[in-house]
């Protein structure tokens, strides 16, 4: 690329961001000095500056990443060229600084600053005309993308496209570090699933795959090399939408302390995580539903566990065989996780009768696995992951859970940040402001359905502990 060229764009686009801002300044103040609201064409325009301010926004992230980039490599051809060390530029140095102390910056956004810095306040005046609002969005913003790109090992900078321009922000990092709740299962499979990803458009993921031929044989002296031509094929992947949305009303939003509209948020957030995860294991495919693992098809391996005694033990031979099932089919990889419901772990930590429990706390001999304050920790050497947006309704007689083994590498989840929306139109003849959440995700589940494992069945049915 033409770097100066770049930075004169760069400039350019920094200086009609800047007329913009000072229209939005001077727009509110004729405002407040005339002790009024935006009129109807000024809210108009308000909203249409706001947009343009988020296209130029990310306009700039792109072109100014860009010529990071750039910088960075001259920078490391410099010792080739005889110019010496190679030396960073500020901006990257700055970059790695936050990335080895990501707290060192305070948050804009606090539970113990709530009356300074509202977040869904801020979202609400933002609307209307308030600059300051915007900034400290747009520095959260900004926060909340280096903690996600921090404990991604990615960069989300590309998430930030037109189609969630004009008012869509990141919620503040405080209520995603409170998105757990006692009461909600919320998302233990999907945070254990490997990542992939979320191309930064599109709404599907197409993956080549090679379906079969190419071979291979012995040959005899002068006798023929083994050929067959591969045949080549598609699989495709969507990407969907999971959002939730509150009413709340204007005086809870800008009065209430705590916010009202951060405890409905949370349990937004919460509700979010729930709908995702149990799509990861019984989405049917169709759209918005991901592919969930029921539901993948041909090559799926299933274990039927018909018992109407079952005991630990005979459960313990229904994973092996899942497990075998896998090893003989996937033939290349080998399971690594058992995904069950904390009911029927802590029903196969309890003792098994007169003897041992198969699932012990320590090192000892007669055990097949471990567990940990009553729950099953490994099976067989693999990872168990306790989940409870499994079904416990599955069978004839709705009362049954499901054990699911994996090669988790074969399923990835591809999975952009949480947005946060605000809407106040819809609401207002009652005086009530919708807050919406949404996030776009795609679940590859379909590369290696050989990679799977269900074990259902009767034996499955709610379980019995011993009196």
């Amino acid at each position: 690329m033409n770097i100066e060229k770049a930075r004169v764009d760069l400039a350019d686009l920094n200086e009609k961001r800047e007329a913009l801002e000072t229209e939005l300044r001077d727009m509110r103040a004729k405002a407040e000095e005339e002790t009024r609201d935006l009129s109807d064409d000024e809210s108009k325009r308000s909203d249409e500056a706001f947009g343009e301010l988020d296209k130029l926004d990310t306009a700039s992230e792109k072109l100014a990443a860009e010529i990071a980039e750039e910088e960075k490599r001259d920078a490391r051809l410099k010792p080739a060229l005889g110019q010496g060390k190679a030396v960073e530029p500020i901006d990257a140095q700055k970059a790695a600084a936050r990335a080895k102390n990501p707290a060192s910056e305070e948050k804009t956004y606090r539970p113990d600053n709530i009356r300074s810095a509202n977040f869904w306040g801020d979202m609400l005046s933002a609307r209307e005309g308030d600059y300051e609002a915007r900034e400290r969005l747009t520095r959260n913003r900004d926060q909340a993308r280096e903690h996600y790109a921090s404990i991604s090992g990615g960069d989300f900078r590309d998430m930030t496209t037109s189609s969630t321009a004009g008012g869509d922000f990141l919620p503040p990092l405080y209520l995603a570090d409170l998105w757990v709740h006692p009461t909600m299962a919320g998302r233990p499979f999907a945070d254990a699933l490997p990542k992939y990803p979320l191309p930064p458009e599109g709404i599907a993921i197409t993956i080549p795959k090679l379906s079969s031929g190419i071979s291979a044989a012995a040959r005899a002296a002068g006798g023929s090399v083994s050929e067959t031509d591969g045949v080549t094929a598609t699989i495709s992947h969507d990407v969907n939408e999971y959002a939730g949305l509150v009413d709340i009303d204007r005086i809870a939003v800008m009065r209430s302390d705590p916010g009202l509209q951060d405890v409905l948020t949370r349990t937004l957030v919460r509700r979010y995580n729930v709908a995702l995860d149990t799509d990861l294991f019984s989405g049917s495919g169709t759209a918005p539903h991901h592919t969930g693992i029921d539901n993948i098809g041909t090559g799926l391996n299933s274990v039927t566990w018909t018992q109407a005694s079952p005991t630990p033990a005979l459960f313990l031979s229904q994973i092996y065989k899942g497990i075998s099932q896998i090893d003989t089919n996937r033939l290349e990889e080998r399971p690594d996780m058992i995904v069950m419901h904390g009911r029927r772990q802590a029903w196969g930590a309890q003792p098994n009768s007169s003897t041992f429990a198969l699932f012990q706390q320590s090192g000892l001999f007669h055990t097949s696995g471990t567990q940990d304050g009553g729950f099953v920790e490994t099976v067989a050497g693999l990872q168990v992951v306790t989940d409870n947006n499994i079904t416990t309704t599955a069978g004839s007689g709705t009362n049954q859970d499901k054990v699911y083994i994996l090669v988790s590498s074969d399923f990835l989840l591809a999975e952009g940040p949480l947005y946060a929306k605000v809407h106040e139109g819809v609401g207002s003849g009652t005086g009530a402001i919708r807050y919406a959440v949404f996030g776009h995700s795609a679940f590859l589940s379909k590369r290696y359905p050989t990679g799977a494992a269900i074990v259902s069945g009767t034996g499955l049915a709610a379980p019995a502990f011993d009196a």
